[in-house]
């Protein structure tokens, strides 16, 4: 169990969720120095945020929809929300799995 906890730890380490924010809704950022990005990178989320059609596109479209389709326009911060968001659709299927496997180790019990 415990190499177990120390692979997990490894590929999923604790990180501070505050950092993530901009990615669920770019347009209520009040301070970028939070952040780990570059001066481009903060930039382009300044535009990004201040674009009052992009504001009406997030909130008709999933988060993955609206980060798509703005990446040729601030392909950048685009890029990096994609690579944060592709973490969570990598392990679902590690969760549907685990789940399987113990709905078949409980009716088997």
């Amino acid at each position: 169990m415990t190499t177990l906890e120390e692979r997990i730890i490894h590929y999923f380490p604790k990180s501070d969720i505050k950092k993530f924010d901009w990615v669920r809704n770019p347009f209520l950022i009040t301070d970028t120095s939070v952040f780990d990005s570059t001066l481009n990178e903060e930039k382009e989320l300044i535009l990004l945020s201040n674009n009052l059609d992009l504001i009406l596109k997030h909130s008709e479209e999933s988060i993955n929809s609206f980060w798509i389709s703005i990446r040729c326009d601030y392909p950048m911060i685009a890029i990096k929300a994609l690579n944060i968001l592709l973490q969570f659709s990598t392990s679902y299927l590690c969760e549907f799995g685990f789940s399987a496997l113990t709905n078949i180790n409980i009716k088997k019990r």
